[in-house]
Order: C-alpha cells, then sequence, then structure tokens
C-alpha cells in the first residue's frame, strides 16, 4: 500500500509494480553497466508478488504463494536469498523443494546477533537462531553462508562460501588509485582526510560502537573527528540526536526535514547520549548511492564499526 511504499522507498514513488520495474530496469542499464541484462525481452525477467511490510520487524514478508507465479517449465534450480527471512511467514502453497528440482539457499544476515541485541534479547534470540534453522532445513537442499560468523543451520547441508561481488565501477576506481601510487610511490590520488560511514542506520550496525570510538579519540586528542553518515533507517532520528546533543538548531532542522509543524512540541528523549554539551561532529547525509558520492578524491577513511556483519558489501566497495 501506499504508506508501506513511502516507507521503503521514500522519494521513489512506485504507484504500480511496472514503474518499480522500470525504475530497475533503467538503473541496470544506466548505473550498473547491464544494459543486456536491463533488456525487457531478452534480459532479467522480474515477477511480482503480494507482500507486506511489517515495522515490527523492519521487513517485508509474502502474504501469497510465491511458487505459484513460476511456470512449471522454469521450475529447475532456485536460489533462495535470506532463506529463513523469506520463510518465516509462509502463505499456503507448494514448497520450494517441491516446486523445484534443486533449491540453494544464500544466507547473509545475522538475524540472531541482532534479535540479540534488542530488548529481551537472550529470550529472543534463540528462539530466532531456532526457527531459521527449521526454515532453512525444510526449504532448502543446499545452503550457502557467506560468512562463518554466522550460525549453524544445517551441518549436512551448508558449505561457507563468498558468492557475492561488487560492482566494476568500485574496481576501476581501486585500479585508478593503485596506478596513481605506483606512478608516485604514494597513494596521492587523495587528497583529504574525512571518515564516512554507510548503511542502514540501525544501532545494530555498530553506531553505537563508532561513538565509543569517537570518545576514545577525543580522549586521545581532545576532539571528536569528523564523520560522514550516509543511509536511512528507523532509528535515525534517534541516533542523529545522539551524535548531535538535544540542542535548538538540531531540532529545527530534524523538523524542517522531516516536514513537520515549527510550533511548540515536547518531544520526549530517546536516550541520554542527547544530552550530551559538546556534539560530535557528524553529517547525516541522508539515503546516496555509494559510488556516487565517495569516488574521487573526498574521502581516505571507510569506518564499519559492526562486529555483527556477515560480509560487508559496502567494505569491499571502499
Amino acid at each position: 500500500n501506499e504508506e508501506d511504499r513511502k516507507k521503503l522507498y521514500a522519494k521513489y514513488d512506485f504507484q504500480t509494480p511496472s514503474d518499480q520495474e522500470a525504475h530497475v530496469r533503467e538503473w541496470l542499464s544506466s548505473k550498473a553497466g547491464m544494459p543486456k541484462e536491463a533488456d525487457p525481452e531478452t534480459g532479467l525477467q522480474i515477477l511480482w508478488y503480494d507482500s507486506r511490510y511489517h515495522p515490527t520487524f523492519m521487513s517485508i514478508f509474502s502474504v501469497e504463494d510465491i511458487c505459484k507465479h513460476i511456470p512449471d517449465d522454469k521450475s529447475d534450480v532456485c536460489v533462495l536469498e535470506e532463506p529463513e527471512h523469506l520463510n518465516w511467514f509462509r502463505a499456503e502453497g507448494d514448497s520450494w523443494t517441491k516446486k523445484f528440482q534443486f533449491t540453494v539457499g544464500i544466507v547473509h544476515t545475522n538475524y540472531k546477533a541482532y534479535a540479540g541485541a534488542q530488548v529481551g534479547g537472550t529470550i529472543a534470540a534463540p528462539i530466532i537462531a531456532e526457527m531459521s534453522s527449521l526454515m532453512v532445513r525444510a526449504y532448502c537442499n543446499k545452503v550457502i553462508k557467506l560468512s562463518p560468523v554466522l550460525q549453524t543451520f544445517c551441518p549436512e547441508k551448508e558449505i561457507v562460501c563468498n558468492v557475492h561481488g561488487v560492482r566494476g565501477d568500485f574496481v576501476s576506481e581501486g585500479e585508478r588509485r593503485a596506478r596513481c601510487a605506483a606512478e608516485s610511490g604514494i597513494d596521492t590520488s587523495i587528497v583529504g582526510t574525512r571518515a564516512y560511514f554507510v548503511g542502514k542506520i540501525l544501532w545494530a550496525k555498530g553506531l553505537d560502537k563508532l561513538m565509543h570510538l569517537e570518545h576514545f579519540y577525543r580522549k586521545t586528542t581532545g576532539e571528536y573527528f569528523a564523520i560522514d553518515i550516509v543511509g536511512d533507517g528507523p532509528e535515525l532520528e534517534e541516533i542523529r540526536r545522539a551524535y548531535l546533543g538535544r540542542s535548538t538548531a538540531n531540532k529545527a532542522l530534524i523538523s524542517y526535514e522531516r516536514g513537520e509543524s515549527s510550533g511548540f512540541d515536547f518531544d520526549m528523549p530517546k536516550t541520554i547520549r542527547e544530552f550530551r554539551r559538546t556534539p560530535i561532529p557528524a553529517n547525516f547525509l541522508g539515503r546516496r548511492e555509494h559510488y556516487e558520492f565517495a569516488h574521487g578524491n573526498k574521502y581516505k577513511i571507510f569506518i564499519n564499526p559492526s562486529v555483527t556483519e556477515v560480509l560487508c558489501t559496502t567494505t569491499a566497495e571502499a
């Protein structure tokens, strides 16, 4: 529905699946450099199914049988991204292993760690882990874990292998910087020293640990280091206040960006951190395309503060 779409896609106002498909194909052609795959006739074929966004889980779940949309003559091998997540809430219908000759599940999110970090995590984490294990066992013939940091799902079925990659643009940029370093003896392609983080804005992504790093740096040098934080998420306002402090200027900025009323509106504090006297110089830049804002000579340091990430693609890109 419209409310779900606004939460998920923000500025992209997709009214129909066709609108979204056109956007995906345009991105494949112009940004990813994959024009053949973008061709609707001979390239990637996209099927759509009904689903809903669940705020509690901050995830999308199907509300119908996905397998019914897939023609029988196309049902040979199936690759399920996040098979545990895809099947936690499953509509009635054929199972993946019945529909397909062989089903491979690729697991790349540490849901057990995410659950353990929440209130009541000591109870929720083992429940999530067991549910995930049951889903993987039931619906996969083979399981690929992107990293050994993930829990054990089904020992006789699983292997650890990195089957993901990054866009060629990042490889080309790395080659350019390597040439600069080879020609001059040092990497002179970057003139700045500014740091940045990119990812979903959640405490679970390590932004609390980044704050601890800022405090340690200040204790050592006498000041915080500046950082650009790129991304969006349901905890954006809470984290932004924790970094910048609960000031009139900061409240006005948040209200302006979110289109809220400028009248008096008492807002309960999210955390005690927002009462800090000295703000951390963090710029929250919202959603940006990683390559478009980070390539060139602006940044020298990328920070990934999470200790629960499975295989952080942004780290590989950086």
